[in-house]
């Protein structure tokens, strides 16, 4: 029984092995989404899947190519996050590049498309050598090899790596396609071999040869290797899926090795130099190292330069001794300037490094006062350099000479300019004034109502209120009461007692105000009050009622049934409730559901009873929730019957009140009766422009202007009116205005002259208004002219139109009209087109 459980759970681990090994197959598999390699450079250029976008440039044969890669950010995160295996020796970085080579397949399929299938092998990996070099590189020399190693995929993903990364991305890419290839272990580095039979340096194994690849700065090429480790012994390890126990050898060259790159990085240089220092070649070490400095950038490293062309010049036999330790001594001096924290390996220089060191430097401690303020330095070639807050105190080590140290805080800074000596510590303080109080604000006889039309003043009073700029008043009108989304804004006014003072505009109906302060001081410090509501009252409070508007009787099963109601003196209600219940035998509920009605623009409060499917009765009556205030209608019912004709309720004549402007245009042909024209204007055409306001059982008042030609003669301006008598359908309007004309002659009116003189005549007259229907209007107007001594012609006007209401606010009107003078009419025909309010 033992054995047989025994190799139940070997089989359960066995299974669970290979789940998981295929699993950590596909993340590695699927990590790397899409890839593409082009020629030429384009910063816009991205891949549509969705990811850890990189993109890498680089240069080979004087032609651009770029390479646009898309991580799995979520596999990537997974990879980063596990805990990393600490490195005790290099033998787990072959089968991590054999690996590789199937996570980076994506990449490795556009390096086989972009490459031309007649480039050579060699060619092949100078070109994937240039895209390896193009990543940033870590360096490590002097610490040796990182505590933790990356992956090809890991070393793409964070856009950096040190010389085991890229040597393991680059030993992936070769392997997948094709080639065999090996990492190389020197003292602090770790290269690549490619197997083949190529030119240049290359470290035999096994009957092979393996060439060296330099993957961590630009420019070298398959077969250079760096002169410092030329001649020394090499581990060498191939590109196997398991480890392989490392062989140690030498390096060799084959005659006729390509020559360095035509422009050679600062940083290879540098290096140089500081091989051939070592080499006791100083001559040449300080070529390289003068050529190093003149495109370095990096301080530390410019400074590593300064400290070795100083020691190359200073044993250089060419020289005296003492300029040549003068001129030492002054390399020194500029390493030190460069960076004050600069150390030195050789025991040889070091004592008197330290003393050049101890006559150069000097110390400095700084703090700000607030904390949080920051600290800045510039001066004696340092450019604005921020070291960063006052919280702790910061040490520095500074070149001897002049600095500004400022403190910066809440828009307000602070300089100081301070000597630094050498072998000396200086501390100092930076001391920034700032207010960071905010000004304390609070209302003076704070009111809670008001009423309509009514202008609210406002008065603060701030304390602590030195330097304060601005105190402002917000406030927005609400009529249910709601607070509101945004403010408007007025700034106070600051009287000579301190007081601050300032008005809400009046408001011309009921409802709320919301209102809050704020006061700013010269620090941009900001004091705030509490949000407040004043309830705006009408002069005379006005009783809440609910009012259910020509209530329905009778409905038909599965009706829905409209209820409408209108609620007066309703400040402050926010939602008005119909409560109704079914019931078959029409006896009253006792319990009623619940729904909230819909205010409309007009004021009206709408909503519908659900319908039902059978006969019986419906109860129902409407409530507000309105504080303090919560009247309920009366309970009304309602008949459900079986489908049939079911008269609706008569909405109760509602007499309608509006007001308008209209602008009529009318046509005609102006003729005598001997067939000559009284009028030359524009063929008789005319223009009004009216204001009305008028309606059944409301009193008629109006304005009107008419004008027949440009030059403002033969106009008309007549005014109407009639008090309002009850609710018939029927409406009488007088009148009365004056009417100029011109261009005729008075005695002799038959016959058209060229000009006349302008008469001005008053008229009189009334009219007859019917509404057969609340929008529609029929009207018919007569005007007589009064009688004058100066003027006998007699003149009238009559006209007959009708107006229709196309909605509330658009209306139409169209008619026909007689302008008698003398013994000519002008026949007109109107339409014009009215907007009310």
């Amino acid at each position: 029984m033992n054995r047989l459980m025994n190799r139940f759970w070997l089989v359960i681990i066995i299974l669970l092995s290979i789940i998981l090994a295929a699993s950590n197959s596909v993340q590695a598999d699927d990590i790397l989404i899409e890839s593409e390699i082009y020629s030429g450079i384009d910063p816009t250029r991205r891949l549509k899947s969705r990811g850890l976008q990189r993109s890498y440039s680089w240069e080979f044969e004087n032609k651009p190519y770029t390479a646009l890669i898309v991580i799995d950010e979520q596999q990537y995160n997974r990879i980063r996050n596990q805990k990393k295996e600490r490195r005790h020796n290099d033998l787990h970085f072959p089968p991590m590049a054999y690996k590789g080579a199937e996570a980076l397949r994506k990449l490795i399929n556009e390096f086989k498309d972009v490459m031309p299938k007649d480039w050579v092998q060699e060619k092949q990996v100078n070109f994937v050598l240039a895209f390896v070099q193009a990543i940033p590189w870590t360096d490590d020399r002097t610490t040796g090899y990182d505590e933790f190693y990356k992956n090809a995929t890991e070393t793409l993903a964070e856009g950096k790596g040190d010389c085991e990364d890229t040597s393991i991305l680059f030993s992936a890419i070769l392997s997948g396609l094709g080639f065999k290839s090996a990492l190389l272990g020197l003292p602090g580095h770790l290269a690549v071999g490619v197997k083949g039979n190529f030119r240049g340096y290359f470290v035999p194994y096994e009957s092979n040869s393996y060439y060296y690849c330099e993957t961590t700065n630009k420019g070298w090429k398959l077969g250079n290797m760096p002169k410092r480790y030329i001649g020394k012994e090499v581990r060498i390890m191939p590109i196997t899926p398991n480890p392989v126990q490392p062989k140690q050898v030498t390096p060799q060259s084959v005659p006729s090795r390509p020559s360095n790159p035509a422009r050679v990085l600062p940083q290879i240089s540098l290096q140089n130099g500081i091989d051939l220092f070592y080499e006791a070649r100083y001559n040449e070490a300080i070529k390289s190292l003068q050529l190093a400095l003149s495109e370095l950038t990096n301080p530390e490293q410019r400074a590593e330069a300064y400290i070795y062309l100083g020691k190359a010049e200073y044993t250089f036999p060419g020289d005296s001794f003492s300029a040549s330790k003068a001129r030492a001594k002054a390399r020194f001096q500029e390493a030190l300037r460069e960076n004050p924290e600069q150390k030195i390996k050789s025991q040889k220089f070091r004592d008197w490094f330290e003393k050049v060191r101890s006559e150069s430097i000097g110390e400095l401690t700084v703090s700000a006062s607030p904390p949080q303020a920051e600290i800045w330095i510039s001066g004696n070639g340092i450019d604005e350099k921020k070291l960063g807050t006052g919280i702790k105190p910061i040490n520095l080590r500074l070149f001897k000479g002049k600095y500004t140290v400022e403190g910066i805080y809440a828009e307000r800074s602070s300089r100081q300019t301070i000597d630094i000596k050498p072998n000396t510590h200086k501390e100092l303080e930076i001391r920034i004034p700032v207010d960071d109080q905010p000004p304390k604000i609070a209302l003076v006889d704070p009111i809670s109502t008001a009423t309509v039309n009514q202008r609210i003043q406002i008065k603060a009073k701030v304390t602590d209120d030195t330097g304060v700029k601005r105190v402002y008043l917000f406030y927005r009108f609400s009529r249910s009461g709601t607070q509101p989304l945004g403010y408007d804004r007025i700034a106070l006014t600051r009287t000579a007692s301190g007081i601050y003072t300032g008005y809400i505009p009046s408001q011309s109906e009921m409802g709320y105000i919301w209102y809050y302060l704020t006061a700013i001081d010269t620090e941009r410090n900001e004091g705030e009050t509490k949000k407040r509501k004043l309830e705006v009252k009408p002069d005379s409070p006005e009783p809440l009622t609910i009012e259910v508007l020509y209530p329905p009787e009778v409905a038909n099963v599965d009706q829905r049934i409209q209820i409408k109601a209108k609620v007066t003196g309703d400040i402050g209600v926010e939602r008005v409730y119909l409560f109704y219940r079914f019931s078959r035998s029409g006896t009253q509920p006792s319990e009623y559901d619940r729904i909230a009605l819909t205010r409309t623009t007009l004021g009206i409060y709408t909503g519908y009873i659900p319908s039902q499917s059978e006969t019986g009765y419906i109860w129902y009556y409407l409530t507000t929730d309105r504080e303090g205030n919560n009247p309920e209608s009366e309970i009304f019912k309602i008949r459900i019957k079986r489908d049939g004709p079911v008269t609706p309720p008569a909405e109760p004549s509602q007499p309608i009140a509006r007001q308008g402007i209209w602008a009529n245009y009318a046509w005609s042909s102006s003729v005598f009766e001997n067939g000559t024209s009284l009028f030359d204007l524009n063929r008789g055409d005319s223009i009004s422009l009216t204001y009305l306001r008028e309606g059944k059982s409301h009193r008629t008042l109006g304005v009107q202007l008419d004008y027949s030609d440009q030059n403002s003669s033969n106009m008309g301006l007549t005014v109407q009116w009639f008090p309002a008598l009850g609710g018939s359908p029927v409406v009488f309007t007088l009148l009365g205005g004056v009417v100029s004309y011109s261009n005729f002659d008075s005695a002799r009116f038959s016959r058209q002259v060229a000009s006349g003189p302008i008469h001005r005549t008053p008229v009189f007259g009334g009219g007859l208004k019917l509404y057969p229907l609340d929008k529609v209007s029929i009207e018919a107007i007569v005007s007589f002219k009064r009688q004058s001594d100066f003027d006998t012609i007699p003149l009238y006007h009559y006209e007959i139109g009708t107006r229709i209401y196309i909605n509330e606010s658009l209306n139409l009107k169209f008619g026909y009209s007689q302008f008698h003078l003398g013994g000519g009419n002008i026949k007109r025909m109107q339409i014009g087109l009215g907007f009310t309010f």
